[in-house]
């Protein structure tokens, strides 16, 4: 016998469920959906400069990677200071332009500023890393995963970006 009922007909025992009719994760996942959680703060530690982070993204989550991550640079005389990202492509960035010998300053979560979002808002956007060169070149990155790319959406939000970007 078919213990599955038809897609007609629904026995009442949720059978027929899609996992979009499931309002309560527990359901899921077996743990409950948790409230965005307040930035953790850290606490000075001992031998390291304090970040220089405008924004401290390090929050509780149970979907993305935050990474605090402890470097050096000539800027600050080779003093080991923390660097927070908003996740581990962002260290990742950063790390690739830590070893590079032409870099004299790397910045995460360096500079604030307001831009316009295409669907009308003003909102503020964080800059993920500045980095600096011993030229005196600089460059914001802006960190996005892949995928994020290939939507429309993401390609004009980024556009707005840097026409704001202060100069």
């Amino acid at each position: 016998t078919n213990n599955i009922a038809p897609e007609s007909e629904d026995s009442g025992t949720g059978e027929n469920m899609s996992i979009d009719d499931i309002e309560d994760v527990t359901l899921l996942y077996g743990v409950p959906k948790s409230r965005k959680q307040k930035a953790l703060k850290l606490n000075p530690i001992y031998g390291l400069l304090p970040t220089r982070a405008v924004r401290n993204p390090i929050t509780r989550s149970g979907t993305s990677q935050k990474v605090v991550l402890p470097y050096r640079v000539a800027a600050t005389g080779f003093q080991t200071e923390i660097g927070l990202c908003d996740s581990v492509a962002e260290a990742a960035v950063g790390e690739e332009a830590l070893i590079s010998p032409d870099v004299y300053d790397v910045e995460f979560q360096a500079v604030t500023f307001p831009y316009r979002h295409p669907k009308g808002p003003i909102l503020g956007h964080t800059i993920d890393l500045r980095i600096t060169y011993h030229n005196g070149l600089r460059r914001m990155v802006f960190v996005r995963y892949g995928e994020s790319l290939s939507h429309a959406s993401t390609l004009e939000e980024i556009e707005a970006i840097y026409e704001a970007i202060p100069h």
